[in-house]
C-alpha cells in the first residue's frame, strides 16, 4: 500500500470515526430514555400496584435502534471497501503452506504472551487447554517480578525497584549508577512539583540521596537545585530547566529501570507477538516484491529452503526495528554473507555480526576494539553510548 494510499484510507476513517461517535450518542440516548420510563413505572408499580402503567417508548424503540443502524451500517461498509480498493491483498504467493505442524509453536508463543502481559490465569489455563508447557520458571519468575515492580511504580513508589537494584547490585550493568540517579532525580523533581513539600524536606533528601553521585553527575545535580527557583511554575516551558523535568517523569523512569531489568534477565520488552508483527510489516513489501519478480521461474516457492534472488533490502528493517522495539535479537535470516560497515570484514563463526542496543549492526571483532580500554564505547555510526555486555550476536 502506497503512501497515498494510506492518507486516502486514514481520511475516510476519520470521517467514519466521526460519524461513529454521533450514532453513539443517539443509541446510548435512546436506550437512557427508554430505561428511565421503565424505572419510572417500576417505582410508580410499587406505589400503586393496580395501576396501569404504559412505557410508550419501548414501542418506538426498536424501530429507532433499526434506524440508527441502518444509516451507519453503509458508512461502515464504505470504509471496507475503501481498504479493499488500495490493500493488495493477493499475499499468497509469499505464503508457505507447507508448514502445517507449527499449531504447538504458535500456542506456546501465546502462552509467553499472556504471562508476559501479566495474565497468568489466561496462560495457565491455555497452556492446559493447549498441551503445551508453560515458559520457564525464571522467565516466569521474572516477568512475576517485574509486573509487582512496575504496580508500585504505578502508585508512585521505587522502594521495591532500590531493593531489588541493591540485591542485584554486583552483577548488572556498568549502567546502574546512571539508573540509580534517574530514579532519584524523579523523586527530587516529585517533590518539586507537591506544593505542600516544605523546603527543608526537600533540601534534606538531595543531601542524602543526591550528593552520593556529585562525582559523577554535578552538573546534573546543580541543574536540579537550579529547578528550585522555578518551583511556582515547574511544569512550563519558559524556564532554563524545562526539558530536564519533562525528561523526569515516572512513565520515563519506568522505561529506564526496565531497559536494565530486561537487559539483566535477558528479557524482551516486547510480545512476541508484536516482533513478529512488526518484523512482518518490514519484511512484506520486499518479500512481495521478490515474490512478484520470481514467480515465473521454474522453481517452486512452496519448496525453496533459502530466498531466491539475493534481497539484502529485506534486511535494512533490523536497526528500526531494533531501536523502536528494543527487542532480544535472535533473528534468523537467510541470506549470504554479513559485511561489516566499519570493519569491511565479512562475518564468520569466530567473528559474527554482533547487533548494538542503538539497532546498528557491527562484527565482533570491532566490538573488541572498542571496549579495548574501556567497558563503555560508542556506536561508530551513531553518539548512543552501550556497553560490550548490552551487545548481541546477530544470526544470518
Amino acid at each position: 500500500m502506497s503512501e497515498a494510499a494510506v492518507d486516502a484510507v486514514e481520511a475516510e476513517w476519520i470521517k467514519i470515526a466521526a460519524k461513529q461517535k454521533v450514532f453513539d450518542k443517539n443509541v446510548n440516548d435512546l436506550l437512557a430514555a427508554a430505561i428511565a420510563e421503565v424505572e419510572g413505572a417500576i417505582e410508580n408499580l410499587k406505589i400503586d400496584p393496580n395501576s396501569d402503567c404504559e412505557v410508550p417508548s419501548l414501542d418506538t424503540l426498536l424501530p429507532a435502534l433499526q434506524k440508527e443502524f441502518k444509516d451507519f451500517h453503509p458508512v461502515l461498509a464504505r470504509g471496507g471497501k475503501i481498504i479493499d480498493k488500495h490493500f493488495v491483498s493477493d499475499v499468497a504467493k509469499i505464503c508457505r503452506p507447507g508448514f502445517k505442524d507449527e499449531m504447538p509453536t504458535i500456542m506456546a508463543m501465546l502462552v509467553e504472551h499472556f504471562w508476559q502481559s501479566d495474565q497468568e490465569d489466561i496462560a495457565r489455563t491455555l497452556s492446559e487447554e493447549a498441551n503445551v508447557p508453560l515458559p520457564s520458571e525464571e522467565f516466569r519468575e521474572a516477568w512475576t517480578t517485574y509486573h509487582r515492580i512496575r504496580a508500585t511504580f504505578d502508585a508512585k513508589d521505587m522502594s521495591m525497584a532500590f531493593e531489588w537494584i541493591e540485591f542485584h547490585r554486583d552483577n548488572l550493568s556498568d549502567d546502574i549508577e546512571q539508573v540509580e540517579f534517574r530514579l532519584r532525580r524523579v523523586l527530587f523533581i516529585d517533590l518539586l512539583r507537591d506544593g505542600e513539600t516544605p523546603l527543608d524536606k526537600i533540601l534534606r533528601f538531595a543531601q542524602t540521596q543526591l550528593a552520593p553521585f556529585q562525582a559523577t553527575h554535578d552538573t546534573d545535580i546543580a541543574r536540579l537545585m537550579g529547578c528550585l527557583l522555578y518551583r511556582d511554575n515547574l511544569d512550563g516551558s519558559t524556564h532554563p530547566y524545562s526539558e530536564l523535568v519533562a525528561d523526569s517523569t515516572w512513565s520515563k523512569a519506568l522505561d529506564v529501570f526496565s531497559d536494565m531489568y530486561f537487559e539483566y534477565h535477558d528479557l524482551p520488552s516486547s510480545s512476541p507477538l508484536l516482533t513478529i508483527f512488526e518484523a512482518g510489516l518490514e519484511a512484506l513489501p520486499h518479500l512481495y516484491k521478490m515474490a512478484t519478480i520470481v514467480e515465473n521461474t521454474t522453481k517452486d516457492w512452496d519448496t525453496m529452503e533459502e530466498l531466491p534472488v539475493r534481497c539484502v533490502s529485506c534486511l535494512l528493517g533490523i536497526p528500526r526495528l531494533a531501536t523502536r522495539m528494543r527487542v532480544h535479537l535472535s533473528f534468523y535470516f537467510a541470506c549470504f554473507i554479513f559485511v561489516c560497515p566499519i570493519s569491511r570484514d565479512v562475518s564468520t563463526d569466530e567473528n559474527p555480526p554482533m547487533a548494538l542496543k542503538c539497532g546498528h549492526v557491527i562484527c565482533n571483532n570491532c566490538v573488541e576494539r572498542l571496549t579495548l580500554h574501556s567497558s563503555r564505547f560508542k556506536c561508530p555510526t551513531c553518539p548512543m553510548e552501550q556497553t560490550a555486555q548490552s551487545t548481541q550476536r546477530v544470526y544470518f
